[in-house]
């Protein structure tokens, strides 16, 4: 229903720009002075240049596979992706000498 979609979109909206706001936090407050910048524009070349490829994409593949095999495809793709990336985080950083 409209009113559902409504809700669902403002809670999207409200936790996608609470996570810009705290990757941009945790950029500027953890990363060296020497490469925040170099940083910035790596993650600014990600986060709309990754979003603006992966919609071309999805956009591309819909008419031949149909909308919902292709979120279908793309909800498999960020699982997958998130476990190798997590576990990186996850690590223990080892000291290095």
């Amino acid at each position: 229903s409209f009113e559902v979609g409504l809700v669902l979109t403002a809670c999207l909206g409200f936790f996608f720009s609470t996570f810009g706001i705290t990757v941009q936090s945790l950029l500027q407050t953890q990363v060296d002075d020497a490469f925040r910048g170099r940083v910035s524009s790596f993650w600014g070349v990600f986060g709309i240049g990754g979003s603006a490829l992966g919609a071309f994409l999805l956009g591309a593949l819909a008419p031949q596979l149909g909308l919902s095999v292709v979120s279908v495809i793309s909800g498999v793709v960020c699982i997958a992706l998130c476990f190798p990336v997590s576990a990186r985080i996850l690590r223990p950083h080892r000291n290095r000498s």
